[in-house]
């Protein structure tokens, strides 16, 4: 920032859609994501999905590989905790072992200290491209998302068989630090659904939610 350049790295393995949160050791955390995408072919989307991920040291500027998650996933939310753990919840994943597409319900909790993660925890309503952020007071609030039904488009490939929602309902993360994962609980939803929207902490200790996208069928 103070010479205004910018440098060029190289990680192991391409990918969009993916997560990535500064953890408490001043590292940074890549997560998941896409590996290719063709819209001619949609089935890339579902079967390109990630479990791998990346450490970035900015010390070095050298990225090395981390732990696989258990569930491969995209388009889904990453976010820093108080304690400096990172909070990995929600997207596109894969059924681990059968490789079925579904949109994830579950979240795993990130310990720099271990290089590791933790056992799953569920929360309320599978969501992707949905928002998350950490709030004043040690919380993380998840809001909005996209649905998806892949019942049809599985039997046909028609990607005009997708069948596609917005999310209105929000879910509040309380972190335990004593011992344990932590709860989530379904909060107030938004007055419309939204996802790709983007998110942002206010002193008060609540959030700005502005704008994205949501579906509308007529």
């Amino acid at each position: 920032p103070v010479a205004q350049t910018t440098t060029t790295l190289a990680m192991a393995l391409p990918r969009a859609g993916h997560g990535a949160s500064v953890m408490g050791n001043g590292r940074v955390l890549i997560t998941g994501g896409l590996l290719a995408f063709d819209l001619q072919n949609p089935l890339t989307l579902l079967t390109g999905i990630q479990n791998t991920t990346e450490i970035f040291d900015p010390a070095t500027n050298t990225f090395t590989a981390g732990p696989n998650m258990l569930e491969a996933r995209a388009m889904h939310s990453s976010t820093r905790l108080s304690n400096g753990q990172v909070l990995i919840a929600g997207g596109l994943s894969l059924i681990p072992i059968i490789n079925l597409p579904n949109v994830s319900a579950t979240a795993y909790r990130f310990n720099p200290t271990t290089n590791s993660f933790g056992l799953p925890s569920f929360f309320s309503g599978a969501r992707f491209l949905h928002s998350a952020v950490g709030l004043s007071d040690g919380k993380v609030l998840i809001a909005g998302g996209l649905t998806l039904d892949l019942t049809l488009f599985l039997q046909t490939l028609n990607i005009a068989d997708l069948v596609i929602g917005t999310r209105t309902d929000c879910q509040l993360f309380t972190p335990s630090f004593i011992g344990g994962f932590g709860t989530f609980a379904t909060v107030n939803g938004m007055q419309e659904g939204r996802a790709g929207a983007s998110i942002a902490p206010l002193p008060n200790g609540g959030a700005l939610i502005a704008g994205g996208f949501r579906l509308t069928i007529n």
